[in-house]
């Protein structure tokens, strides 16, 4: 997330700013829960147990960064205090998951909240950062294992700390709160003799507030349009290897740079088209994608913040909903018109006027197949930035999120934003199907796109060329 582009994010708070004073369900804060030994999961976090259900030995939901102490900034006793701050904080971050009466439920563990692992001092830093990804590829029991893994390898001038989570307590937004409480605690504990004032609000709103809130809706207020019967047009690929009767979630992910001269293309484009780079990448793969399935229907999942009310952005847990973002590419269709389309749903899906992902898999009429995700077998993710607080409070600690070998679904296109002026793309691929090739040929198609785009702004769908090489002044199809 280092790097990254904020433009979603951008979009989400321009229309959550403008929707303030509308009557909604926002209005209304949620109430604390009624004590209890175990708590129901968010509609999102029952997504998450019923692939850990179909795999638990897969650590595809698996969450992984690596923060670099630099120099003698790092003290062992102030990490391991600053943590258990942390989860008293987040009571999130302490819990497991188990069966009660038929019904995942969740529980909290009372003692050990996270596992702590010491690699060999002075290893060379490529064996240390080896380590960390193995370590942090190691599978969860969610119904027993603490969900914090934490591996600590020192180097000769600085430390490497290698975190990971099970996403089905954290994303990347409650990512953002804990990196800011950490710093906050380990610069107060480094400061007061190993001790924290730190004492949780009698008040405080926790994620199992919002479970139990989110589980007593009224259906009539969860649902308040009708689910229309979703496209259930199936992405056929080229593969590279036969589809097997169920995924790995084996994957990895092929990261690229476009050309810096690009840039200034981009911008030119977002300018004249009035749209985001978000909205213009999401088109361009949707796009590739028809043209791949020789398809005009092309469905395609985006993760989007479930944080609509004032008390969820300042709560860690997962609040992930994914939406459908359906393109036709009716051939004689232009490309901004597809532009527009394309913004609109996305704009619909942001602001949480779209059925969420189960109440449109609820309502598919087309039989459920094992080896596939439903509705959509493509992603297309905007990474935001992420602030460093570790440097905004003085300490020497850059961070970085691990690529792990998974992959969630057939494709993912990850939108990274810039770094260095340049805007960095990562394909993640399932490798059940597809080969490292098949990436580096998505991305030379995508790149040509953009330049295609940039010469000639009004393209016909059915015109636009994926290979194409100069002749004197014009660009032609091969």
């Amino acid at each position: 997330m280092e790097g990254n582009s904020d433009d979603l994010l951008d979009q989400w708070l321009n229309f959550n700013n403008q929707e303030q004073g509308s009557e909604n369900l926002a209005e209304e804060q949620i109430p604390k829960a009624s004590p209890s030994d175990h708590y129901p999961l968010s509609v999102a976090q029952q997504r998450l147990w019923f692939v850990y259900q179909k795999n638990p030995e897969s650590p595809v939901y698996n969450y992984s960064e690596i923060w670099n102490f630099h120099g003698p900034s790092f003290d062992q006793g102030v990490f391991n205090k600053a943590l258990e701050c942390l989860v008293a904080k987040h009571q999130i971050l302490a819990s497991n998951y188990v069966v009660f009466q038929e019904e995942p439920v969740m529980v909290f563990r009372r003692e050990k909240s996270f596992d702590l692992h010491l690699a060999k001092d002075n290893q060379e830093e490529s064996d240390a950062r080896n380590w960390l990804t193995n370590l942090a590829s190691e599978a969860f029991r969610l119904e027993t294992d603490p969900l914090i893994r934490v591996g600590v390898c020192h180097l000769n001038e600085q430390y490497l700390i290698g975190i990971t989570f099970h996403h089905i307590i954290i994303d990347a937004w409650s990512m953002g709160i804990l990196r800011e409480d950490f710093a906050d605690f380990y610069v107060e504990i480094s400061n007061n003799n190993q001790q924290s004032n730190f004492s949780l609000p009698e008040n405080d709103l926790q994620y199992q507030d919002y479970t139990s809130w989110q589980k007593d809706l009224p259906e009539s207020a969860s649902k308040s349009k009708s689910i229309p019967t979703p496209s259930d047009s199936f992405l056929d690929l080229p593969l590279d290897f036969p589809r097997p009767a169920s995924p790995s979630y084996q994957g990895s992910i092929i990261r690229f740079s476009l050309p810096k001269n690009f840039t200034d293309k981009v911008g030119k484009l977002i300018k004249d088209f009035q749209t985001t780079d978000f909205n213009l990448f999401l088109a361009c793969f949707q796009i590739l994608l028809g043209r791949y399935a020789k398809s005009e229907e092309v469905t395609v999942g985006i993760p989007v913040f479930n944080r609509d009310k004032e008390e969820f952005k300042s709560m860690v847990g997962y609040f992930v909903d994914t939406q459908v973002i359906e393109a036709n590419l009716e051939k004689k269709k232009l490309f901004s018109e597809l532009l527009k389309e394309i913004k609109n749903d996305v704009l619909e899906a942001i602001s949480c006027q779209k059925p969420n992902y189960e109440e449109l898999v609820s309502n598919s009429q087309t039989a459920k197949d094992q080896s596939y995700n439903p509705l959509f077998q493509a992603m297309f993710v905007g990474h935001s930035p992420g602030e460093n607080p570790f440097q905004n409070h003085g300490l020497p600690v850059d961070f970085e999120v691990l690529d792990l070998e998974v992959s969630k679904f057939d494709l993912t296109l990850h939108h990274f934003g810039q770094k260095a002026g340049a805007y960095q793309i990562g394909i993640e691929i399932s490798k059940d199907l597809f080969s490292p090739v098949f990436a580096e040929r998505l991305c030379q198609h995508f790149t040509t796109l953009l330049e295609g785009f940039a010469r000639i702004l009004i393209w016909r769908l059915n015109l636009i060329p994926l290979f194409l090489k100069k002749r004197t002044n014009f660009w032609f199809l091969d």
